[in-house]
């Protein structure tokens, strides 16, 4: 999908923030700040601000989100089957006390993600580096040193590949600006009552009253930086049926696009 060209052609961002989007994305949750989700002549502008949220840290989900998400999320995906998720974005995000996802791959089996991949917040570890990169799984909770967004105004292009797999057949890539962040095998990535995709920005570790997210709303909030924005000129979206492309789960072949 070409946000840059939707926009262009005078399409209406509010038509994404509801159940009867005429494309196959929507809002996670009807985003309620005016500015979260906008056309600009770049492409799909969504924005988060801290400051924006209830005081208490008692955030609701739709108050603690600005993501998008497919629409289809209740059909299972085709076993052996392999799906490829590229996008291009710029970030303008300052450092992030709280660990932001940036990207989920939900299982509605488990009803959790399968896979993630999220900013650190400066909170979040004894040694943590604001806005580092980790990919979170099946397989665990994975930090990739020294991999972080362009927050300078490039461009970021994320790709994430699932081999849709039971009984440890599946596997996955997660690759920025053709660095493969990680990529697992023998895993479980298959559910047979729906896997969907969502993108966007998700401040879940400033979401609750507990002690440590109050803490990291905070420090976001003392820093003088609440905005994060993010703009998509695209999001595209490959399948591939069983051994097209892929042999079995292996994944290596590809590196910055689907």
């Amino acid at each position: 999908m070409d946000f840059a060209a939707l926009a262009a052609a005078g399409s209406e961002a509010a038509a994404l923030n509801g159940s009867n989007s005429e494309t196959y994305l929507r809002a996670v949750y009807a985003m309620a700040v005016p500015d979260e989700l906008a056309y600009v002549p770049e492409g799909l502008r969504i924005r988060f601000d801290v400051a924006d949220q209830p005081a208490s840290g008692d955030w609701t989900n739709a108050q603690s989100r600005s993501e998008m998400r497919e629409q289809q999320i209740d059909v299972a995906p085709v076993l052996g089957s392999t799906v490829a998720y590229c996008m291009s974005f710029t970030a303008d995000h300052p450092d992030v006390y709280g660990p932001i996802t940036i990207f989920q791959a939900f299982s509605r089996a488990s009803d959790g993600p399968m896979l993630g991949i999220e900013m650190t917040g400066v909170n979040q570890f004894g040694d943590a580096v604001p806005n580092e990169l980790q990919v979170v799984s099946v397989d665990g909770r994975h930090r990739i040193s020294d991999a972080q967004l362009d927050r300078s105004g490039g461009t970021n292009n994320l790709l994430v590949v699932v081999h849709y797999g039971a009984g440890g057949d599946g596997s996955y890539l997660a690759s920025l600006n053709g660095r493969t962040l990680r990529m697992a095998s023998g895993l479980d990535t298959w559910s047979d009552q729906g896997v969907w995709w969502q993108f966007g920005l998700y401040a879940h570790g400033m979401k609750t009253g507990s002690g440590q997210d109050l803490t990291n709303r905070q420090g976001q909030l003392s820093s003088g930086a609440t905005r994060f924005e993010s703009t998509y000129r695209m999001v595209e979206r490959v399948t591939y049926e069983p051994g097209e492309r892929v042999a079995g789960a292996d994944l290596s072949g590809f590196s910055t696009g689907p």
